[in-house]
């Protein structure tokens, strides 16, 4: 099997679960709409919401770099697997199934669901971290100090913002970890990009 025939194999398997958790999360937001007039909303449902779609398509994004092996054995595929199988239980979760009669609280469901949230969270993380360390390794970017000023921020920053969605009871604090998310995503995304490999 030639490399690029390999990551075209793994991608498109990790691009099949990846799918399945966005469908879920389109149909959990239809279900919401259609049901609006029973829902009392909220913004930090659909915030963290909003989180776990830019980590779905980071996880999709990265595919690029990570899925470019020569040579994958089955536990490699296993430690491989771990964050898109996290990330879509994150996606199929984030989100409430559907409306019962008596309606929903949005933000009751926030705070009912956080803590599972962010242990899901949590192990994206840090099998990302083990990616980046990984990728560091392989191309030698421990001496580069702009891989540390990438890569610290918000490996130092993110940790901060789950614990304080999981512990904290303040609503502000809930929606100031929330945006604090959408900055560490900021910094992490921004200048990512997928070129074409020169002829």
């Amino acid at each position: 099997m030639q490399k690029a025939d390999l990551f075209a194999y793994l991608a498109a398997f990790v691009s099949i679960i990846l799918a399945v958790a966005l469908t879920d999360m389109v149909q959990s937001l239809h279900r919401l709409i259609r049901a609006r007039d029973g829902v009392k909303w909220d913004p930090l449902a659909p915030l963290m919401a909003l989180s776990v779609f830019l980590g779905l398509l980071s996880i999709f994004f990265s595919l690029w770099g990570d899925a470019r092996f020569d040579r994958l054995t089955y536990y490699g595929l296993v430690g491989f697997m771990i964050q898109p199988v996290v990330q879509a239980l994150l996606a199929f979760a984030v989100l409430p199934d559907d409306v019962s009669r008596d309606g929903l609280d949005l933000k009751q469901f926030y705070f009912d669901n956080r803590r599972y949230w962010v242990i899901l969270l949590a192990i994206i993380a840090v099998t990302d971290w083990v990616w980046v360390i990984r990728w560091a390794s392989m191309h030698h970017a421990f001496s580069d100090a702009g891989f540390w000023w990438q890569f610290l921020p918000p490996a130092t920053i993110n940790p901060i913002i789950l614990a304080i969605i999981y512990f904290s009871k303040s609503w502000r604090l809930q929606l100031a970890a929330l945006v604090g998310q959408f900055v560490v995503a900021h910094l992490a995304f921004a200048d990512w990009y997928i070129d074409t490999v020169p002829a």
